[in-house]
């Protein structure tokens, strides 16, 4: 049901000088934005230069909205989100398709699907490989980066150690550095985040670039398997991507006819890379 004096604000950060339609609750977003409070010399956090951005400068009312989509990647309004310990039927955890449909991002829309919930994630893709054995299998993720980390939440957050060993031993991800929140429960996540990549910003020897990033992905799924555990109200949509922004490493023209052979998310599709890894080192 819709609620007036709800507002929902849906930021779409962006780092190419690429068309990214504002429209709705789309509010798009340059990482480099620098007036007010910000962190746009910081290139190794990425998009979560825009997440630090409206947490610092941009405030809300307790019980509005607010999310972060990328340019290339929203989360679905086609569906209705679903709670993952009660949905029986398996989600797609992504899908492709040319453009946004923007009739889906409107005040109203967004509203009828957010209402509810107070913090909304993609849904969790099954890789097969648990999140700790997979990091570091790719170029600029080092291990010892994501074990600095676990230290640092221990020792500054020893309450989340069941969430993050039941995240980080899981077989499956939350990604994209993407979700919507009510702003009190933003405001407590960034508080959360930027104080642990903080830290680790200062005890890290040779940083790789976007590691805050990347670790920031992990960290949300640690984060958002605690809210979970401790009752906030949490719906899963799933993502979609958006070919109209190919480029020479985004080609997902050609990754939506490889997920219609191997679905994203299943088991056989998880056997298939893993062999492909496997060759490949």
């Amino acid at each position: 049901m819709y609620m007036k004096g709800h507002k929902v604000k849906l930021y779409v950060a962006f780092h190419e000088d690429v068309s990214v339609p504002k429209f709705g609750v789309l509010l798009p977003i340059s990482i480099n934005r620098k007036e007010g409070s910000h962190i746009a010399e910081k290139e190794s956090y990425s998009e979560l230069r825009t997440h630090y951005w409206v947490w610092k400068n941009d405030l809300a009312m307790p019980d509005e909205y607010v999310g972060f989509f990328q340019f290339r990647r929203y989360l679905d309004f086609s569906r209705k989100p679903i709670l993952r310990k009660s949905e029986k039927k398996k989600v797609l955890p992504y899908r492709i398709c040319k453009t946004p449909d923007l009739s889906k991002y409107t005040q109203e829309h967004t509203m009828k699907i957010v209402s509810g919930f107070d913090v909304l994630a993609p849904v969790w893709e099954y890789t097969g490989i648990s999140v700790w054995d997979r990091y570091g299998m790719y170029p600029f993720q080092r291990l010892d980066d994501l074990k600095l980390i676990k230290e640092i939440v221990m020792e500054k957050y020893p309450e989340y150690e069941t969430a993050m060993n039941t995240y980080l031993h899981g077989y499956g991800e939350y990604y994209g550095n993407i979700y919507i929140m009510r702003r009190k429960y933003f405001d407590q996540y960034c508080q959360w985040l930027f104080d642990i990549l903080e830290c680790f910003d200062e005890r890290v020897c040779n940083p790789l670039p976007r590691t805050a990033g990347y670790l920031a992905e992990r960290l949300f799924g640690i984060w958002f398997t605690y809210q979970k555990q401790h009752g906030v109200k949490c719906g899963e949509l799933p993502r979609v991507h958006f070919s109209m922004y190919d480029d020479k490493t985004h080609h997902f023209s050609r990754w939506r006819i490889v997920n219609y052979v191997l679905r994203p998310g299943s088991k056989i599709r998880s056997v298939v890379k893993k062999t492909m890894m496997r060759l490949r080192g």
